[in-house]
């Protein structure tokens, strides 16, 4: 089940997560309109950093940064590892984690190196060092770029996108598709079967283990630094300032023409706070554009009762959050207004098992014919309250399309109890399975019988 962004609540998916072709087209098209507004509004320039650093001599460096170049975002040259693995001269920008799940700490050897590299650009880090575990997470890092001048000369310095860069990763060295798994009825035997579905089982961990960023050739966000002798104004590339270098040294870095896209801020939050509490997402008229539906309450849903005889289905609706991450996974959840309810499904690369839920505090794994080791995990704080009440306004979604809302005569919501019901217009089926094995008994005198 793909996962949801804190404001206007899209989907992403992550390793495991169900693919939703509504989903997809949903968030790009938001993002897409979104975006185009924005950029429209701020044009090109500086989000944060690019600061000409003078290093000594002729030699200046570009400290990271980001901003807006031709209508997209772009960024610093990055390497992606982890903390460990950090040397002098590297700057951390951000924590990279596309699992949710922790890595160990760093060790006592690691912690102090990692400490010290901060500290050489950053002093007041761990300054005075409070102790604790520093997490060994892979992080995005950059290099200041340097960039030498020549003497008695004022140098324009740019951020531009590399020439023939796409908005999106070239992606060339993504796994090929594992296509269909195979089927045991077509081999004589088990072991044949068996090899077949190793190889397609091997492919699928290629593409779910699949780290985009790990080639460089994929870093489609990041930029180039140029420098020219006269002032140039485009949309494809981004001033950093101008510098002046007399009798071999760098005498001065003027930024008076640079525009810095920070200084929009505050006025970038008013209108958004404004538009978005008056729900003003576009309007009607003919050049007006699109509306966009903002949605804040999105629930799945789990069958709970069907009668074949007249076609009625009960559903489940479940609680708009998952618990909280434990081993590595989290599920989804239902409890009534006691607290009461049980896990449904789940989220994460554990061997599948429930919990049971009473009075808001979740149990230790159940029903599982694998081995779990014991856990327990939290559920959503009070903030994240219920929104839906009797007078709650909804649209019903059946495999992505819409199959109805609350004026349909055939569709009845239970806010109390949490359910769904279909008087007709949802069927369900009974699926068969089947299973071979063979027994091997040994008797007394060590003869086998089979």
């Amino acid at each position: 089940m793909p996962q949801k962004t804190q404001t206007y609540k899209l989907d992403y998916f992550k390793q495991g997560s169900y693919y939703s072709a509504f989903s997809d087209l949903k968030r790009f098209v938001t993002m897409d309109y979104n975006l185009d507004s924005y950029v429209g509004v701020v044009g090109v320039g500086i989000i944060s950093g690019w600061t000409i650093k003078e290093v000594g001599g002729l030699d200046i460096q570009i400290l990271p940064g980001d901003g807006i170049i031709n209508g997209f975002y772009s960024e610093s040259p990055y390497l992606i590892e982890q903390r460990s693995d950090m040397g002098p001269g590297e700057r951390e920008i951000e924590v990279v984690n596309e699992d949710d799940i922790p890595e160990p700490p760093l060790t006592t050897t690691q912690r102090a190196t990692y400490i010290s590299v901060i500290q050489l650009y950053d002093p007041s880090f761990y300054n005075p060092d409070p102790g604790g575990d520093i997490e060994n997470s892979y992080v995005k890092v950059v290099v200041p770029y340097p960039i030498p001048l020549s003497n008695n000369t004022d140098t324009y310095i740019y951020a531009q996108r590399p020439s023939g860069a796409t908005p999106y990763p070239k992606l060339l060295d993504y796994p090929p598709a594992a296509g269909l798994p195979p089927n045991r009825s077509d081999y004589n035997t088990y072991d044949a079967y068996k090899v077949q579905l190793d190889i397609y089982d091997a492919k699928l961990a290629a593409i779910h283990n699949y780290e985009w960023y790990t080639n460089p050739a994929n870093h489609f966000t990041e930029v180039e630094f140029v420098k020219s002798s006269s002032f140039i104004q485009s949309p494809s590339s981004v001033l950093l300032g101008r510098v002046v270098t007399r009798n071999n040294v760098v005498t001065k870095i003027d930024v008076s023409a640079v525009d810095n896209l920070a200084n929009l801020e505050s006025q970038i939050t008013r209108f958004a706070t404004e538009f978005l509490v008056e729900h003003r997402h576009g309007g009607g008229k003919y050049f007006d554009p699109p509306k966009v539906r903002l949605e804040t309450d999105i629930r799945n849903t789990s069958l709970w009762n069907y009668n074949s005889s007249t076609g009625r289905s009960i559903f489940s609706i479940l609680e708009r959050e998952a618990t909280g991450i434990s081993l590595g996974h989290k599920h989804t959840y239902m409890i009534d207004e006691n607290g009461d309810g049980q896990t449904i499904g789940q989220i994460g690369s554990t061997n599948s098992h429930f919990h049971k839920i009473t009075s808001s505090i979740v149990g230790n794994p159940e029903y599982t014919v694998d081995f779990v080791e014991t856990h327990i995990h939290t559920l959503p704080t009070t903030s994240s309250a219920n929104t839906w009440t009797s007078s709650s306004q909804f649209v019903v979604y059946v495999n992505d399309v819409v199959f109805g809302d609350e004026t349909t005569p055939y569709i009845h919501a239970d806010v109390t109890n949490q359910t769904l019901t279909f008087d007709k217009g949802i069927s369900a089926s009974n699926s068969k399975y089947s299973t071979e094995f063979s027994v091997t008994l040994t008797n007394p005198d060590r003869k086998s019988v089979v």
